[in-house]
């Protein structure tokens, strides 16, 4: 109420200031003005932009939105780091185990006839036995380890006293010192068990995909009894285990692969909207980083909008998968545009969710593969919609509350005011409107009488006649209904574009037309 008197009084003074400049000081004691004129005031004369109304967008809706090269697009990344790594690969390796045995001869040593102290000897055995590395499907040539542990259980058939030391050493495992591994038994009793530490060990099997051993076998007898040999059958078991690889060279058969399932919450469509209006052309890229020096192949299954109110998809495929292939990158991001997308995309859609489902996969490769721990697949979908829209019979309905009291003809004698809106309309869209007034529920009157068209590249003017009816139903109400409807269809059989650039000029006039003013009205 406030408000609107004081825009009453406002006007009315401006009116009163301009008739008191044509009287003559001895006349200003002039109460009452009686005057046969009209007078016109530029009210309004603004340019707001696209770039404007982005502005005053909220950060929810900023979130999606993105300007480039002056055009307007929709956008959303989902990203999925470490969809293949070489950490989970190598822990997925598991332990080896072995379990074999090595064959050796004691000489016989005849009775000496003299007694004699006892004497050590020592036999070489450069071919002792062979160990087994390799994983199911996994050739190794090389691997490091971080931490493992080798264990090794034996026993000697028959056990033999004579025998004090076995010594068993490779050079397929350099200890992180840079020693070779070198093992010593001491088979009492027959048997016995050990176990070392692996960790900053190298293995390199041989190129059967064996640890290769090779033994020295010392005993010791007394000359005066002499020493029965024979044959011994030297047993083996054990594992390598708990094995952190670093780095791992091998051929693989073997499937290296992993699934992904993103979900991230969006908040994108436009709402209070009836209508059909469309986004035509998605845009998808696909990008990721491999430094795994090997190429894979990604395999998008799905890729879509869930409707927050229904939970219904909308496919940004219309293949059932796309592949892309996954090129060794040295750790750079490479970006890879797909094809099989959906046409168009409902803006109208309300959604909360976007899906990103699929699985990667290293290409098969013929000879020795290397990776180390710390290489990986990161994959990512950047979503980009220009905001091209095909929009017909689009409609969108506000309500605002009015309380605006009193008849304002009779406190001041207006007998007419002529409101005059200029639009010049760059933003490509045909835009018609009307306001409704509205009490308890009823239209009782309309802002234009036909409504108000304001159509793109044109510059349209538009009157509207405030007398005395309108103005005390303008009073009279209690609710505003403004309805708009836009479409394309007239200005491109092709989607249009919108640019931060596009804008549209508003420019209101008023001419009034009063009679008679009352400057006791304005104590």
């Amino acid at each position: 109420m406030k408000k609107c008197r004081k825009f009453k009084l406002w006007f009315l003074f401006v009116f009163a200031l301009l008739a008191f400049g044509a009287c003559k000081k001895n006349d200003m004691n002039v109460t009452k003005i009686t005057l046969d004129h009209e007078m016109a005031l530029s009210v309004l004369n603004d340019t707001i932009s696209v770039k404007d109304m982005l502005g005053m967008m909220d950060s929810t809706t900023n979130n999606w939105l993105r300007v480039r090269n002056d055009s307007i697009f929709v956008f959303y990344n989902v990203s999925v780091n470490n969809v293949l790594n070489g950490s989970d690969f190598m822990s997925s390796l598991g332990d080896v185990d072995f379990n074999t045995a090595a064959e050796f001869e004691l000489p016989d040593i005849p009775q000496l006839p003299v007694p004699s102290t006892p004497i050590s000897e020592t036999i070489d055995l450069p071919e002792f036995a062979s160990l087994p590395f390799s994983f199911e499907g996994v050739a190794v040539s090389e691997i490091r380890l971080s931490s493992g542990t080798f264990s090794l259980d034996f026993s000697l058939e028959p056990a033999v006293p004579a025998i004090k030391e076995i010594t068993l050493s490779t050079d397929n495992i350099v200890l992180g010192d840079g020693s070779p591994l070198t093992v010593s038994i001491s088979p009492s009793n027959g048997a016995s068990n050990c176990s070392f530490d692996l960790s900053g060990a190298m293995i390199a099997p041989d190129n059967e995909g064996n640890i290769s051993l090779s033994g020295s076998i010392s005993f010791e007898y007394d000359p005066s009894v002499g020493l029965d040999g024979g044959l011994c059958v030297f047993s083996l078991s054990g594992s390598f285990c708990n094995m952190g690889v670093d780095l791992l060279s091998a051929e693989i058969s073997r499937p290296v692969d992993s699934t992904f399932n993103e979900v991230i919450d969006i908040d994108f469509g436009i709402n209070g909207i009836d209508g059909h209006l469309f986004l035509p052309s998605p845009k998808i890229d696909i990008s990721y980083c491999n430094t795994f020096g090997v190429g894979a192949t990604c395999r998008v299954n799905e890729l879509y909008f869930i409707q927050s109110a229904t939970g219904q998809n909308t496919n940004l495929l219309s293949d059932d998968n796309i592949e892309v292939s996954v090129l060794p990158t040295d750790g750079a991001v490479v970006n890879n545009t797909i094809n099989g997308l959906a046409e168009e995309i409902d803006a109208l859609g309300a959604y909360s969710k976007l899906v990103f489902s699929g699985e990667v996969a290293m290409n098969t490769v013929d000879g020795t593969v290397s990776m180390e721990k710390s290489d990986k697949i990161d994959i990512a979908a950047d979503v980009e919609l220009p905001f091209r829209l095909e929009a017909d019979g689009v409609s969108y309905s506000h309500t605002l509350d009015m309380n605006i009291e009193g008849d304002i003809n009779d406190e001041y004698p207006i007998d007419e005011v002529d409101l005059f809106f200029d639009f010049n309309n760059q933003i490509p869209l045909n835009i018609s409107f009307q306001a409704y007034l509205q009490k308890e529920d009823a239209i009782i009157d309309s802002l234009f009488d036909a409504g108000a068209s304001i159509e793109y590249g044109l510059t349209n003017t538009m009157k509207v006649v405030v007398n005395t009816d309108k103005l005390n139903n303008l009073l009279d109400c209690d609710k505003m209904l403004i309805r708009f409807n836009v479409s394309t269809e007239s200005i491109s059989s092709d989607p249009v574009q919108f640019r931060e650039s596009d804008y549209i000029c508003v420019r209101l006039r008023m001419l009034a037309k009063v009679t008679e003013i009352d400057l006791n009205d304005f104590e």
